[in-house]
């Protein structure tokens, strides 16, 4: 799970830094940021709300694969908008639901893993796995950063050109659409092989009869 956050984090900071590029050079008008943003946060804190609901219906492995599926899309959305604006709050909305599933989603099943190593070994391991997840947010962070500034370098941007080369524009849909993409396309292979979901309710009814854990709802 730490290399999957860290991964993730590398992909938000990347995403997040080439954002204001995408709608300066691509879609041809910095403000978008504020659309695009906006739209975005506000649908995924709305949708917070009824995460609950759909993980106890269908699972939190389920459910946090269907955020990557709606992110993927959203991102293909923008990326074959064409600056249409009803595209553009189309592919923020849609983006805005993947993220309220998987955000949420994903520290639940941080939180699961220590559960089953306490299960497993004998030993709960909170202080370990959080370390563990602080570390892969400073790792992601700080080669996403560098890596956003590297690939523009090699697409030759240049941040005062009244208009950038293909290979500019090219540097900057990779840094804001097909990176993402690429890291939500990994992470449901991963989920291929996740089966703590089906897994949990007798682990913590083992964990119950042992005495380790209070009753969980």
């Amino acid at each position: 799970m730490t290399g999957m956050l860290a991964l993730f984090f590398l992909m938000y900071s990347v995403n997040g830094g080439a954002t204001v590029y995408y709608a300066k050079d691509i879609l041809g008008d910095r403000n978008l940021v504020g659309t695009i943003n906006g739209i975005f946060n506000v649908v995924q804190i709305a949708g917070m709300f009824f995460i609950a609901m759909l993980v106890k219906k269908y699972g939190k492995r389920n459910v946090f694969a269907m955020g990557l599926v709606l992110n993927t899309v959203g991102m293909m959305v923008l990326n074959y908008s064409g600056g249409a604006m009803w595209l553009i709050v189309v592919s923020s909305i849609i983006r805005g639901v993947g993220n309220a599933c998987g955000g949420a989603t994903m520290w639940a099943m941080v939180s699961d893993t220590i559960d089953y190593g306490e299960w497993k070994t004998g030993v709960r391991t909170e202080g370990l796995v959080n370390s563990a997840c602080s570390f892969g947010y400073k790792i992601g962070n700080g080669i996403g950063s560098a890596l956003l500034g590297l690939i523009l370098e090699i697409g030759g941007y240049v941040g005062e050109a009244a208009q950038q080369t293909s290979s500019a524009l090219a540097s900057i849909r990779i840094c804001f659409i097909w990176i993402p993409v690429a890291v939500y396309i990994t992470g449901l292979v991963i989920m291929k092989f996740y089966h703590l979901d089906e897994e949990f309710a007798g682990i913590i009814e083992d964990l119950k009869k042992r005495g380790k854990v209070k009753e969980k709802k």
